[in-house]
């Protein structure tokens, strides 16, 4: 049901188990409701939901379901602006994979890690992390994690101001993507990529190329009725590409309203988003603060629905 699309289904079903007789399958529903709950935005559910999971897989002896909890956590950890949290979390996770369960999910912790060592300060650990990740991501055939590294090196690069090395790196993103952007483990990573080449485009000026690749983003994840999680954190990602470009504009009004649809989506103000952060200040030279409030808390009332439906 959740891989199809189903997320009521999903959720409903999940909650059927909570008195099942056996530990793992009560303990793996929590863990998928912590899932779920970051895929619908709901930080505090997904926080509960992974908290019990990880407990439970503690008292079981599952590292599996230990690893997959800690991940999620370190998630949460992001949203609620805690990177060194999320540092911690993905070093254990990454502690039982290496040991001998799974070295290759361990090796892809590489990416999640980076960034959360970008947003905790240090970028040349996370450059480091990065480059290593990448290469081994592409050797074995994790592409999803091969592009998003490309993607997190042209985030450190765009921090630092430099466009053109963000933009080298965003070229092998998109030759990662290209061929595979309509796979289900695609395509959250297709639609960012696509995104963040609109976000480029838009910062070097060509505002009209970068809603060519904004309208690309919305596509993707339009087009697709089977997905793997998370997605909504994507298309938040990709609105606040929009909101950014709409600043750009001069459309600051809008550009509050998509902000606050971003907030719903992902349950959060991404504090870490470039997109964010430069349309905000756009809206902070508005004339008229209470214009911008008001803007800001009518996205809050959308959803995936209109974000799906935007014109970049």
């Amino acid at each position: 049901m959740l891989l199809s699309g189903d997320l009521a289904g999903a959720s409903e079903g999940l909650a059927s188990l909570a008195g099942h007789p056996d530990p793992w399958v009560r303990t793996a529903a929590q863990m998928f409701r912590g899932h779920l709950a970051i895929h619908d935005g709901d930080i505090d559910e997904a926080a509960a939901g992974l908290a019990a999971g990880r407990d439970g897989f503690e008292a079981i002896g599952d590292r599996w379901g230990l690893l997959v909890c800690l991940t999620g956590l370190a998630e949460v950890a992001m949203a609620r602006g805690t990177p060194a949290e999320a540092v911690r979390l993905l070093e254990e996770a990454r502690g039982y994979a290496v040991a001998g369960l799974a070295v290759n999910f361990g090796e892809m912790m590489s990416i999640p890690l980076a960034k959360a060592r970008a947003q905790a300060g240090d970028p040349d650990a996370a450059r480091a992390e990065l480059e290593r990740g990448v290469g081994i991501a592409g050797r074995i055939g994790e592409h999803d994690d091969e592009a998003a590294g490309y993607l997190e090196l042209s985030e450190i690069s765009r921090r630092a101001g430099d466009l053109a090395a963000a933009g080298e790196h965003l070229r092998r993103a998109l030759e990662v993507v290209e061929p595979r952007s309509q796979r289900p483990d695609m395509i959250g990573v297709a639609a960012s990529t696509y995104s963040k080449a609109g976000a480029l485009a838009e910062q070097e000026g060509d505002l009209a190329g970068a809603a060519r690749w904004h309208a690309r983003a919305l596509g993707v994840l339009s087009a697709s009725e089977v997905g793997l999680l998370p997605i909504n954190p994507a298309l938040a990602g990709v609105v606040e590409g929009v909101a950014a470009l709409a600043a750009a504009r001069g459309e600051t009004e809008r550009a509050a309203e998509l902000l606050g649809l971003a907030r719903t989506l992902q349950g959060y103000a991404n504090s870490a988003s470039l997109e964010s952060g430069r349309a905000s200040a756009a809206m902070a030279g508005s004339a008229d603060p209470a214009r911008m409030a008001a803007a800001y808390a009518r996205g809050r009332l959308l959803g995936r629905r209109e974000a799906l439906a935007l014109t970049p």
